[in-house]
């Protein structure tokens, strides 16, 4: 029986090529570098300014101490080494937690936040984690500002927690929230509206017969 030589039988077959040296010593030698990328890239986002709204944690969290309540649409909370915790809220009253509660009656609707000092490192980071959909950053005139508005707003009685990332030491938030009517409050001011144009109509109609 005649036999084959398998080289014969597939002669187009390519040689398999094997990386040459030079190749190896180039991979070897950015390894490091490769490697080190993500953790310079945390490093960077971690030194950024942040502030964040999110849903509270204190209830998990005992040694937070309770959230301090807002009564009114304004307030405002020093964070002393520019990271939090601790915030301090009033002279004196310095929190292990940076957790407040919408204690003001009515639905906030946006929570707008003046920054001081304004001539904070670049560049800044905002985060709506819960209530709110959506924050925008401004700076003119000598004044750092960031909204948090969209999404459904802090209700009365809705708990949160500001985290502050990165800031100059002794920051200030000073912030005042936008409302929204409660219902019985907007039913009224309808009910209203819709009198007075009644009234308007039915005096036209009164003068032009």
């Amino acid at each position: 029986m005649e036999t084959f030589d398998p080289v014969q039988v597939r002669p187009n077959r390519r040689p398999v090529r094997r990386p040459s040296r030079w190749l190896w010593k180039l991979l070897l030698a950015l390894l490091p570098a490769v490697l080190s990328l993500p953790g310079r890239i945390w490093a960077d986002t971690i030194s950024d300014p942040k502030i964040i709204i999110s849903a509270s944690q204190s209830s998990g969290r005992p040694f937070w101490g309770a959230p301090f309540p807002i009564t009114g649409t304004s307030f405002s909370f020093v964070v002393p080494s520019g990271t939090s915790p601790p915030c301090v809220v009033e002279p004196g009253d310095i929190r292990t937690g940076c957790a407040f509660v919408n204690a003001s009656g009515v639905t906030w609707s946006d929570l707008h936040f003046v920054i001081l000092p304004d001539d904070q490192p670049l560049p800044y980071v905002c985060d709506a984690r819960a209530f709110f959909a959506h924050c925008l950053f401004d700076h003119k005139g000598g004044e750092l500002t960031v909204t948090f508005f969209g999404g459904t707003g802090i209700a009365d009685g809705n708990v949160f927690d500001m985290r502050l990332v990165g800031w100059l030491r002794d920051t200030e938030f000073v912030a005042t929230a936008s409302t929204v009517p409660e219902p019985a409050s907007g039913a009224l001011f309808l009910l209203g509206a819709g009198s007075a144009l009644a009234l308007v109509q039915f005096r036209r109609t009164r003068r032009d017969t």
